[in-house]
């Protein structure tokens, strides 16, 4: 499982979306492996919400994503853990 609390956001979320794609999972699939509505998966992968951290794990699960190893994770902009 990946940790998500010191994840630079900016280069993760972008990221997971070209994965999902790659996965040719929809938004709509997306939303419905993490029981959440589309409009949350959209606000996410467009950085108009910041995510909690149970959420970017279960988009995670959900697309089957593991970040790259040129993916820095840096402290700064984290997910909030709720």
């Amino acid at each position: 499982m990946t940790d998500f609390t010191k994840a630079n956001l900016d280069e993760v979320i972008p990221d997971m979306d070209r994965h999902r794609a790659k996965m040719k999972m929809s938004y709509q699939a997306v939303a419905d492996a993490c029981e959440v509505s589309q409009s949350t998966i959209v606000r996410l992968f467009k950085r108009q919400s910041n995510p909690t951290f149970e959420l970017l794990q279960a988009v995670a699960a959900a697309i089957k994503y593991e970040p790259h190893a040129d993916i820095v994770l840096l402290k700064g902009h984290t997910a909030e853990a709720h």
